[in-house]
């Protein structure tokens, strides 16, 4: 039969690689803060200063920029931590008290180049 696709489990031989909704309902009433929010650690928030200092005092385009350009340590292990919660806890993660207000100029270049951490196992690894 053309153009149909069978999508029933019975066709699929890697079972487990099909991705599953287990433990991912929840109700708000049961949740705790502590469980989706990842808070910024002083660390991180000296390195997103130096970023932005950084991309002020040497302008480029956002696909110049790349996360391997600056010591993040502090900021690594928060989107581990928010990924990790994506991945395995609730399904979702707030990066807490982000400072936008500080950085409003260059936030259109620092969100996706801390984006790409998060994404780029190589950058959070420190490869």
């Amino acid at each position: 039969m053309d153009g149909v696709m069978d999508l029933s489990s019975e066709t699929f031989n890697q079972l487990e690689n099909i991705p599953t909704a287990a433990g991912r309902g929840w109700l708000a009433s049961n949740l705790k803060r502590d469980d989706w929010t990842v808070k910024l650690s002083d660390g991180a928030f000296k390195e997103i200063a130096t970023m932005a200092d950084e991309m002020r005092s040497k302008p480029l385009p956002t696909l110049l920029r790349n996360p391997q350009q600056f010591e993040i340590p502090g900021l690594s292990a928060a989107y581990r931590k928010a990924k990790h919660i994506c991945d395995n806890g609730l399904g979702f993660a707030v990066i807490d008290k982000f400072p936008l207000d500080n950085c409003r100029q260059v936030i259109a270049h620092l969100t996706p180049t801390l984006t790409t951490v998060l994404c780029n196992k190589d950058a959070l690894l420190g490869a």
